[in-house]
């Protein structure tokens, strides 16, 4: 939740104006989350697992608003279900990564590509903007480290970035259940 609310407060902050309509609806989207969570159930009692396909459509749906177009693709993975929490993990790095596609890839596009195979969910965030270094990215940077790799690697997985001139993929893979070998 945080990761959202701070990544809407970062685009205003780069935003040049008056904020939009759509930016402040969005807002106000995330002040209700906020309030929701405090009568969240307790994760014991939450659903062992998420239709991540559906989970996809939503993170890209909620996306548009930054201008960026976000399409997902993976038929064949759009229906499965997810362990919650691996598919939390994926959906937050996947956001964070997003996030830096709005902020500094100059891109207005970006993929998702999910696939599954052996019991291992991959999900691919792919645009065509700038590239970077990921090697040159200080410690200190909290969206790569963290928001990223910190997650995907909580629950088994592991985080890989190709970036050059021609766009930056960030692939994701974990296992579907957060118990699987």
């Amino acid at each position: 939740m945080h990761d959202t609310v701070l990544a809407d407060l970062a685009v205003v902050a780069a935003s040049p104006g008056a904020l939009s309509d759509r930016a402040r609806a969005r807002f106000v989207s995330d002040i209700d989350v906020i309030r929701s969570s405090s009568v969240r159930e307790p994760a014991a009692t939450r659903p062992v697992a998420t239709e991540f396909g559906s989970a996809l459509l939503e993170l890209a749906h909620d996306f548009q608003w930054t201008g960026v177009r976000v399409e997902v693709s993976g038929a064949e993975m759009l229906a499965r279900t997810v362990e919650a929490r691996v598919a939390d993990a994926l959906l937050a790095a996947a956001r964070a990564a997003l996030d830096n596609v709005a902020r500094h890839s100059g891109s207005d596009h970006a993929d998702l590509v999910v696939g599954e195979r052996a019991g291992v969910v991959s999900l691919l965030v792919v645009d065509d903007g700038r590239g970077f270094d990921p090697d040159a990215v200080p410690a200190d940077r909290l969206g790569l480290s963290t928001a990223i790799r910190g997650r995907v690697e909580d629950v088994g997985g592991s985080v890989r970035i190709w970036a050059g001139e021609d766009g930056t993929t960030v692939m994701l893979t974990a296992p579907l259940r957060e118990d699987a070998p």
